[in-house]
């Protein structure tokens, strides 16, 4: 369950990378919009982390 979290929550990082993308080339002004793809990515980013430091943790713990 916790992989396929962390897959669904890669994919949503890189959806947020090509709409960034998509952004810069369209309105490159537009810094506001850029500004909260940009902070939405961070956010996913800490929970990619948050997520497989779980994984690790119980891993670790199941091997005990």
């Amino acid at each position: 369950m916790a992989q396929t979290t962390i897959a669904y929550l890669e994919q949503r990082y890189t959806a947020l990378e090509s709409e960034i993308a998509d952004a810069l080339r369209q309105s490159p002004t537009d810094d506001l919009a850029i500004a909260d793809l940009k902070y939405r990515k961070l956010i996913i980013a800490d929970e990619i982390q948050h997520n497989r430091r779980l994984v690790e943790r119980f891993s670790k713990l199941g091997a005990q």
